[in-house]
């Protein structure tokens, strides 16, 4: 059984870890892939039954890019059909705005093929995400790149009640958390703080989770 509450209170289990990823998540652009790279380790984690927050070690900071890298490429070719079809809407939106059709009368014939282009293209790259989530996993759990390609595997353990209804209850967090940070723009150096902290919190809880999902779902 997935541990939703467990799998939050898990980040607050070893301070010093919880203080170096919040200042890690404060490094933009860095950070974040750092938090990528940990993440993966707590995904290991859970595979491996460890039932502690993985500490953060200066010493596998390697690993840690070299895991974000594999699972930022895993995301892109997952995506990669919703992005060329992206493009596409955004390239014909923008000829129709060069052309003058947006000032035409008939102006939705001629934008309206790249709004539904864009419209389709951002649910595809929603698909390709939710299902490179158990991708990732596969990877992680194989130890191989190739086995985010598993279709079969992935297919199977994505398609699953419990998988789905992770993946929501997941994002509706994320977006609550979004909402209160952006509430708290007004003090500059406290959102930059409590970015930091919840950027760590949620990798961990999500990696946590995915994992734990992964491993319930079985594959014959």
């Amino acid at each position: 059984m997935v541990d939703y509450v467990g799998s939050l209170k898990r980040p607050f289990s070893d301070l010093m870890t919880l203080g170096i990823g919040t200042v890690v998540g404060m490094i933009p652009l860095a950070g974040p892939l750092l938090l990528t790279g940990y993440g993966a380790m707590v995904a290991k984690g859970v595979f491996s039954n460890e039932t502690t927050q993985p500490k953060w070690e200066l010493s596998k900071i390697v690993e840690y890019i070299l895991n974000a890298i594999k699972i930022v490429v895993v995301m892109l070719v997952y995506e990669i059909p919703g992005l060329i079809v992206l493009i596409a809407g955004g390239a014909g939106i923008f000829l129709s705005v060069v052309t003058g059709g947006i000032t035409n009368p008939n102006a939705f014939s001629s934008v309206g093929p790249g709004l539904v282009l864009l419209m389709l293209g951002f649910l595809l790259v929603l698909i390709g995400t939710l299902f490179s989530a158990m991708g990732i996993m596969n990877m992680l759990k194989e130890n191989r790149l190739g086995a985010a390609f598993s279709f079969g595997v992935v297919i199977r353990k994505t398609l699953t009640l419990k998988c789905l209804v992770t993946l929501i209850l997941f994002i509706v967090l994320y977006v609550l958390l979004a909402v209160l940070m952006m509430a708290l723009l007004i003090v500059p150096i406290l959102w930059w703080i409590l970015y930091g902290l919840v950027t760590f919190i949620m990798v961990s809880y999500g990696y946590s989770l995915l994992a734990q999902v992964y491993n319930e779902t079985p594959f014959p």
